[in-house]
């Protein structure tokens, strides 16, 4: 994936965790969206699920700032994001 200028490897599962709350820039996504956007899975889960895949993310991102924590309700994109531009690249494209 191409993060401004960075290129990233993401998993599939951290991308679309990326890419749901950056379709709807501004909403804090609860734990319930995400585990059935992304899992696609409405049962509960453990809740260091969530945890442990948003943390891999904002280190491979480089930066807490990526995605916050709204405690007690969920996560949305950090103001890191304004003015860039991503897209995810796979080897059979070429970014």
């Amino acid at each position: 994936m191409w993060l401004g200028e960075r290129l990233g490897p993401l998993t599939r599962k951290e991308f679309d965790l990326l890419v749901l709350p950056a379709s709807d820039p501004g909403t804090v996504l609860s734990r319930g969206r995400i585990m059935s956007k992304v899992w696609q899975d409405a049962s509960p889960v453990p809740s260091r699920t969530i945890d442990t895949h948003v943390g891999t993310l904002r280190a491979k991102l480089g930066s807490r700032s990526w995605i916050v924590t709204v405690h007690g309700v969920g996560v949305r994109l950090g103001h890191a994001w304004t003015g860039l531009s991503w897209k995810r690249c796979t080897t059979k494209t070429r970014c």
